[in-house]
């Protein structure tokens, strides 16, 4: 599925569970309502951020980005913060 750029948000949602090995998805806002778990295709699907926060969250709040760190390194770290602290 392609992601619909123009929308005002796009949000990251992850199949059956918030877990290194689920299926990301990416969906716009506006088939969402931003709802933390929707169901997609017979999936739940849980949301983990919109890819802003997402970035944000690397560049600046968890001060992952050009620290050396691999990408499954950034991962492990956004699905504890999505866990634990937000």
């Amino acid at each position: 599925m392609n992601a619909n750029t123009a929308s005002e948000t796009l949000l990251i949602y992850m199949k059956h569970s918030l877990d290194l090995e689920s299926e990301v998805i990416i969906l716009p806002i506006e088939w969402t309502e931003d709802d933390l778990v929707i169901e997609k295709d017979g999936a739940v699907c849980y949301q983990l951020f919109s890819l802003d926060t997402t970035v944000e969250l690397i560049e600046f709040d968890l001060d992952l980005r050009n620290k050396g760190y691999s990408d499954l390194e950034i991962a492990i770290r956004l699905l504890e913060y999505r866990l634990n602290d937000a």
